[in-house]
């Protein structure tokens, strides 16, 4: 039943952004905004504020201490920022003038990507402390198959009329997510955990807490190499996912461009669960490094080579396939690798350097399409360089996991006895 629920959330959760970052991008175009102002607005900012927002989030997760438990109270915050974001992106193209319209879509957007800061760390850490670690794999090759069918159902039923349709789609997710978030919050019960320490009190307390949680996250080369092979590896996608809705649109219709997406999805979600169980199986670190090398080949072919509708095709769902086998394939990394009592706080120190790279993407990729007169193929380009170095890292990150004992005698820097 703890699984039940959980996957009930995540559903709900995969549909919330299934639906809301493609009809922002679709409106923000509609309503006059340049490429530019897109990627700052959905990549730059959200990051920027996760940046601030996560080790504080991470940190205060893992001493949290209530009836709750130390993860559903947060949880519950998640829900209302959820309503709120997603009814007022719904209600903002009513407002008249571009510019207006334009600003309330900001403003929301910023409320709804908090919403995704606070819900991707802290589900993360409650799927850390109420799932055990020897089926984790297969838990997430379902939490990831769940995802798929919501992508599924909305790129082959609502894309195509997510323009006109925008309001009821986004009103009807909101308040999916948040009943099914409530049911999450009610049912699921956390187990117990030794007491956090005494709450810092006072500026030095505060700042010796702070060169702590730096110290802990930072002051081991394994973790430095962790965060960064995740951070390239789980974006590498991020510019071909930011500008694909705009480039199919030189070679195919938006509903095309559904149904693309849906036989992508539905390619992905046969190969969740068995992704899961070779997870649990063999590590997600090994099914990483062969991932990324598939998508860094496919997405340098498809830079190289479309530009014709069936070359197109051809590469999107490449793209899509193999971005989804990364993700599936080391959606327990980071469980399998971070202490798990800490997990919140390593979490956030791993989507720091995340956030990082995001802010730097999103405008490098704006940059080179306007350098390259919007020929989106570069996207392609900037996304396999990407994967590239994404797959280097990562054979830096197995070499350190093998010396710390491999499969059977890995222990996280800094819990060793």
């Amino acid at each position: 039943m703890v699984f039940f629920w959980l996957l009930l959330g995540a559903f709900a959760w995969s549909l919330k952004d299934r639906a809301g970052q493609p009809i922002v991008q679709l409106l923000l175009s509609n309503f006059g905004a340049t490429d530019n102002f897109s990627s700052f607005l959905i990549g730059s900012i959200p990051a920027a504020m996760a940046l601030l927002v996560l080790p504080i989030l991470g940190y205060f997760s893992d001493r949290y201490r209530s009836p709750w438990g130390r993860r559903i109270p947060f949880l519950a915050v998640t829900v209302l920022l959820v309503a709120i974001s997603m009814t007022g992106l719904a209600a903002s193209p009513w407002l008249g003038s571009n510019t207006s319209v334009l600003i309330c879509l900001a403003v929301f957007w910023i409320l709804f990507a908090s919403a995704d800061i606070l819900g991707n760390l802290v589900l993360g850490a409650l799927i850390n402390d109420v799932v055990p670690q020897r089926v984790i794999g297969r838990f997430f090759g379902a939490f990831r198959a769940l995802g798929l069918i919501a992508g599924m159902t909305f790129n082959y039923y609502l894309f195509g009329r997510a323009e006109t349709a925008y309001m009821p789609i986004l009103l009807g997710f909101a308040a999916f997510t948040v009943v099914a978030f409530s049911l999450l919050c009610v049912k699921v019960r956390e187990g117990s955990y030794p007491p956090p320490p005494p709450d810092p009190k006072g500026s030095a307390a505060i700042n010796r807490e702070a060169k702590g949680y730096f110290r802990d996250c930072f002051g081991s080369s394994f973790y430095w190499l962790l965060f960064i092979a995740w951070a390239l590896g789980s974006t590498a996608w991020n510019p071909v996912n930011f500008y694909g809705v705009l480039f199919s649109t030189e070679f195919i219709t938006p509903n095309h461009y559904g149904n693309l997406l849906t036989l992508t999805f539905a390619v992905s979600f046969a190969l969740a669960y068995p992704l899961g169980m070779l997870a649990d199986r063999f590590h997600p670190l090994r099914l990483g490094i062969v991932a990324l090398a598939l998508y860094a080949s496919a997405t340098l072919w498809g830079g190289l080579c479309a530009t014709t509708p069936l070359k197109f095709d051809i590469a999107f769902v490449l793209h899509g396939v193999l971005s989804g086998t990364f993700m599936t394939a080391t959606a327990s990394i980071l469980q399998r690798l971070l202490p798990r009592l800490k997990f919140a706080q390593f979490a956030s120190a791993a989507g720091v350097i995340v956030c990082l790279w995001n802010i730097l993407i999103g405008p490098l990729a704006g940059f080179i399409l306007n350098v390259m007169h919007q020929d989106y193929r570069c996207i392609f380009l900037l996304s396999s360089a990407q994967g590239w170095l994404g797959l280097v890292a990562t054979l830096f990150l197995y070499r350190a996991f093998v010396a710390r004992g491999g499969d059977k005698h890995y222990v996280a820097p800094g819990t060793e006895p």
